[in-house]
């Protein structure tokens, strides 16, 4: 902006201060409003994992998990569909013969979904976990084979 001054003006530059003057801290506040308003962690959105250790990152991993929870149910719904219709067509269509097909017809769409495991934050930390939930009761031998492998 420029005006005409007037004599014995002064000039003064604008100098702003407090925490509104750190771009890196206004930058992570408006990805931890957005994050927040999605129901997702920081580190999810950011992929900044920097100020996180084992503990946070396990927490935001669990709620982060909860939050896509529902959307994992309607993926699921709408894959089971588009499945059960490719194998109906195929029947239809001759691309596939079974004759008993229409008598057994849940028999043959019967299928399970299989998600890949979480992934470890900290390896040593949860074989330590699981060692205690196993010695305690809060898992059995099929849940703890259940999170390693390819099913639920």
């Amino acid at each position: 902006m420029i005006m005409n001054l007037n004599e014995g003006d002064d000039v003064e530059t604008v100098n702003p201060s407090g925490q509104a003057s750190d771009a890196t801290a206004f930058s992570k506040q408006h990805i931890r409003m957005i994050a927040a308003g999605q129901g997702l962690s920081y580190e999810t959105v950011s992929r900044d994992m920097s100020e996180s250790n084992y503990s946070s990152a396990r927490q935001g991993a669990i709620e982060d998990e909860l939050t896509y929870g529902e959307d994992s149910e309607h993926l699921i719904d709408i894959l089971t569909e588009i499945y059960e219709s490719f194998v109906i067509s195929c029947v239809l269509s001759g691309k596939v013969i079974i004759k008993d097909f229409w008598e057994n017809k849940d028999d043959y769409l019967k299928h399970k979904w299989i998600k890949a495991p979480k992934k470890w934050i900290d390896p040593k930390k949860e074989a330590e976990s699981n060692e205690v939930a196993l010695r305690t009761g809060q898992k059995s031998w099929a849940d703890l084979a259940a999170s390693w492998m390819f099913w639920e």
